[in-house]
């Protein structure tokens, strides 16, 4: 920015229809926060004007310096922006932290002189765009836990029944800061815990090192500069009076600290650190939700909410499977043969599930226990009747398509292998008979999984769902007012289109002939317009697809 500061160039947006370069002055030696908006530029007008939302998008071009006194190491991140380059626009392009979550960046290396970083802003009207330098001691032993950040895992599998529910593995994120040097033979280990006095110790969580081996290649030991990652761990209980049948929350392993250990590659230095407390939450088998974790579909680690069927599995309306494991007659009868008093036409050999995803700023132990029965003044019972709860969960902008949806069936069918034996096979899962749910994003999600995978969908219930994101508000919208629509001729466009048509999920509602669908919506909700829903409603009635409708009068998007 300290070159041709007063050359200007052609603009839509200002008036005279030129913009040039606005200087700002940090405050600050190693980074700034800037407000970036253009004060000058009269957005009402272009929104009256051209009778268009989309309008009020823009993007330019942010560009800071810094001085750099002597050979140096460091860590550069910008928030608020896709990419960031620095010294030469793209070459190359470095990841920006979009979402803000504080640990993306670049390590360098970078010669005395003055430094600049160049970042492409896109904002609608406004917007915040953050960037830090912060120098790395690569050379003093005693800052050499320095050079790597290890953050404890963010969240824990529950303990349901003196286990981890799921399977039992959680993460650990470590950034490698130093510029030139990998981080080798990363392994992670428990802080032993302090001695307890005899008598009823409580329970204790160590690392399950047969697993631990068998997750195999999912196993980052070997962490290169600069670079990001998470490190699975595989964890157990041991210890304690906690026996399976037991389901006593106030007897919960204590809480414990992680330590990960690896060598520099270009000096042979270790490298030591513990993580910060991580605290355990045990839960009960019935009427209350716990998260089980697994091993997305991707290799890294995710949970869902989960809530066993409220009444046992209705393998059969009558004499329904019970869901206390020890109502079963003794361990060597099997509670699904055909000689329980039920008929063999009548039975099925698991339980539905019930699949739900949330909506925007809902996490998925809340969305589970959205799922509740009254059944007597503030006493509540959580869960479905005869089908298992499963409340899925996917960090970033996914609306549930893309990772979305391969995260929410990969949780759908981790669920079905867990339930399939040990302490949850009297109640087996199945993800061939789903009844996908959601509300507003998750409404959305419901309708894009239902018409993706209409095969093992057995019921659909959206609530307030979206069909496209282009018709949701002003944001999205193809080709309005875009620059780049100039350089993109019809055939082009067509092939960027085909890319996101199959989140089109009124363009797939023909998959859904066959399956009863339950849509509702109020109909005064200002978040997501009641024509979405309806519009869908037209399709599916369109298509001959039974939907049960229910637009309830004076709601709005929450109640």
């Amino acid at each position: 920015a300290r070159f041709g500061c007063h050359k200007k160039f052609p603009s839509e947006y200002a008036e005279g229809g030129f913009v040039g370069w606005q200087a700002h002055k940090t405050g600050a030696f190693n980074g700034f926060s800037l407000d970036v908006s253009y004060a000058h530029i009269q957005w009402n007008k272009h929104v009256q004007l051209t009778n268009s939302m989309p309008i009020l998008e823009g993007q330019s071009w942010a560009v800071a310096d810094f001085l750099v006194t002597r050979r140096s190491a460091v860590y550069i991140t910008c928030s608020g922006v896709h990419s960031f380059s620095v010294d030469r626009v793209g070459i190359p392009w470095y990841t920006g932290d979009i979402y803000r979550s504080g640990r993306i960046g670049a390590t360098l290396g970078l010669d005395p002189g003055i430094h600049s970083v160049f970042a492409k802003v896109k904002a609608k009207v406004s917007t915040t765009l953050s960037c830090h330098v912060t120098a790395i001691d690569t050379t003093t032993p005693s800052a050499t836990n320095a050079l790597v950040q290890v953050t404890a895992p963010q969240w824990m599998p529950d303990v349901v029944a003196g286990e981890f529910a799921g399977d039992a593995v959680t993460s650990v994120l470590l950034l490698n800061l130093h510029p030139s040097s990998a981080l080798t033979g990363v392994t992670v280990a428990i802080v032993p815990p302090p001695k307890t006095a005899k008598g009823n110790p409580r329970p204790v969580v160590r690392i399950d090192e047969e697993k631990q081996m068998a997750l195999g290649g999912v196993l980052h030991t070997h962490v290169a500069p600069g670079q990001l990652t998470g490190i699975l761990v595989a964890l157990k209980i041991e210890g304690g009076s906690v026996t399976n049948r037991d389901d006593d929350p106030s007897i919960c392993p204590r809480a414990f600290q992680l330590v990960v250990k690896g060598t520099l590659a270009v000096d042979g230095r270790l490298v030591e650190i513990e993580t910060d407390t991580v605290p355990v939450r045990c839960r009960k088998r019935s009427n209350q939700s716990f998260l089980m974790s697994f091993v997305d579909h991707d290799g890294s680690v995710n949970r869902a909410a989960v809530i066993p069927p409220l009444d046992g599995c209705l393998i059969d309306r009558d004499n329904p499977l019970p869901l206390d494991r020890d109502s079963f007659p003794s361990s060597d009868s099997d509670p699904l043969s055909p000689s329980r008093s039920t008929s063999s036409s009548s039975l099925s050999s698991s339980c539905p599930v019930m699949l739900t995803m949330h909506g925007t700023g809902v996490t998925e132990n809340n969305q589970a226990d959205a799922y509740k029965i009254e059944i007597g003044k503030d006493v509540w019972q959580f869960g479905v009747r005869g089908a298992w709860l499963l409340a899925t969960d996917r960090f970033g902008a996914h609306n549930w398509e893309g990772t979305g949806m391969r995260s929410s069936i990969a949780a759908l069918n981790y669920l079905a292998n867990w339930t399939s034996d040990g302490k949850w096979h009297y109640l087996p899962a199945d993800a061939s008979r789903v009844v996908f749910a959601g509300h507003s994003m998750g409404g959305h999600g419901a309708w894009h999984i239902a018409t993706h995978f209409p095969d093992i969908a057995i019921a659909v219930s959206t609530a307030a769902g979206w069909i496209r994101k282009e018709y949701y508000g002003d944001s999205n919208n193809l080709w309005d007012h875009d620059l780049g629509v100039a350089h993109a001729d019809a055939a082009l466009k067509g092939i960027l289109e085909a890319a996101i048509v199959e989140s089109y999920v009124d363009l797939l509602a023909p998959n859904l002939k066959g399956t009863p669908v339950f849509a509702r919506v109020g109909s005064q909700d200002q978040s997501v317009p009641p024509w979405q829903q309806r519009r869908m409603m037209r399709h599916l009635t369109e298509h001959g697809v039974s939907v049960h409708w229910d637009e309830v009068p004076g709601k709005e998007h929450w109640w």
